[in-house]
């Protein structure tokens, strides 16, 4: 058995790391194949960076309010598409990323439908489950129902299908965007 060189970080040093408690990795590794450390002749994990990488990517998914089956789904579907999830640059410099305001920050200038609108899409693209509800939740607050339906999503589904066609935003941020709309 060959022992990959860059793998020199023990369980407890990924801990520390990442905040991520033992049995929580452990869980990962066995349900989902990530990460996948390699074993010394005793048996015991070895990490390499790029699995500490990948464990931080996780966990950041997670806040941004996906389910870990979500987030290691998104992690396969970029890897297959041939994209590096940790490397920005590869996932295409025409890529749109938007900031997202905190969870409960909203801006209290936005309570027209545009400019919630513009906050959903920016949830959207950044993965921001809680945040595009905040935006929605505001938009039914001040509008009727319909016109939220048909202004906020209706048009803000329109918008993130042609980024997608202009290749300015990925197939996982339009369906990350479809599935909350």
């Amino acid at each position: 058995m060959s022992i990959n060189l860059n793998s020199v970080y023990n369980l407890k040093a990924v801990l520390k790391e990442t905040g991520i408690k033992p049995d929580v990795l452990r869980a990962w590794e066995r349900r989902y194949g990530l990460p996948m450390p390699q074993r010394t002749p005793g048996g015991h994990r070895l990490y390499s960076e790029h699995d500490i990488q990948v464990i931080k990517w996780l966990i950041a998914r997670q806040k941004d309010g996906l389910s870990i089956s979500r987030a290691v789904e998104m992690w396969k579907e970029r890897l297959a598409a041939g994209h590096d999830p940790l490397t920005v640059a590869q996932q295409g410099a025409s890529q749109t990323v938007l900031p997202v305001y905190p969870l409960n920050s909203l801006p209290l200038q936005l309570t027209g439908i545009d400019e919630l609108r513009a906050h959903w899409l920016s949830a959207c693209l950044n993965f921001s489950e809680a945040a595009a509800d905040q935006a929605l939740n505001q938009a039914f607050a001040l509008y009727p129902v319909e016109f939220v339906c048909t202004e906020l999503l209706q048009r803000g589904m329109v918008e993130i299908g042609a980024m997608w066609y202009e290749n300015r935003a990925s197939v996982q941020q339009e369906h990350f965007a479809s599935a909350l709309a």
